[in-house]
């Protein structure tokens, strides 16, 4: 009994190796891997839909990446690019900020500048303070500003950062930015305005920047009379030639 039972295992243990054999020589043809694939392995099958879909959203970002101006930019770049060559349907240009430096040079203010300065000024020009870069005129001097005013401009050109197209030389003949400030006499700022300024939006930007950072000021002196300091800023930004030297 025990050698039948035997030689059933074995013809069992036969029938299974060559069962297994021969799936395993199905699974190398090519059409019965992918329905063993499809049948049996489902989930291989969806992570690679899953990865399909995301190399086709690479390629559409790569072509995002490189799409075409948008008409309306691309007739602007060939209007300009007509501007340059002077040709005929050329855009005319107003002066440019090089012109206006060549005419009264990048520190000069306009006429109507100097107009609005005219009741602020102390002497024939705005004051000038220990900060480099820094200049000032105000609506009243019949108060102790002295100190005042110079810790207020220290603080300001701490604050004070070069932004990178002027770092760069896109600007070199540098230029300024005319800004007022209105105080209350207990320090708070109560509003600014640009008033004039020959720069890029950026170098503007840098300004508004360090008058936000040092606006905490301390209430202005007991002799201060007045309703509110109205301080006309004038920051300069040096022809960047004279900056590199230093």
């Amino acid at each position: 009994m025990a050698l039948k039972l035997d030689y059933k295992e074995r013809k069992g243990a036969l029938i299974f190796a060559f069962a297994l054999a021969l799936l395993l020589h199905l699974a190398l043809l090519s059409p019965v891997a992918h329905w063993l694939k499809q049948s049996l392995l489902p989930s291989f099958s969806e992570r690679d839909i899953d990865l399909e879909l995301l190399q086709i959203k690479r390629k559409e970002k790569e072509k995002d990446r490189w799409k075409r101006l948008p008409k309306h930019k691309k007739r602007l770049a060939q209007q300009e690019q007509k501007g340059q060559s002077g040709g005929a349907g050329s855009v005319k240009r107003g002066r440019t900020r090089k012109d206006e430096w060549a005419k009264k040079g990048p520190f000069s203010e306009s006429p109507a500048m100097l107009e609005e300065l005219k009741s602020t000024l102390k002497g024939k020009g705005p004051n000038p303070t220990a900060a480099e870069g820094l200049k000032f005129t105000m609506n009243t001097y019949r108060w102790s500003w002295e100190r005042y005013i110079e810790n207020w401009a220290v603080d300001l050109s701490r604050w004070w950062q070069p932004p990178n197209d002027y770092m760069s030389g896109q600007y070199p003949e540098g230029g300024f930015v005319w800004v007022r400030v209105r105080l209350s006499p207990g320090g708070e700022m109560l509003g600014y305005e640009i008033l004039e300024h020959n720069v890029s939006s950026e170098m503007k930007m840098m300004v508004v920047q360090a008058l936000l950072g040092a606006r905490l000021r301390p209430p202005l002196p007991a002799d201060f009379t007045e309703k509110e300091l109205q301080i006309n800023w004038k920051f300069i930004y040096p022809r960047f030639a004279d900056l590199r030297h230093r």
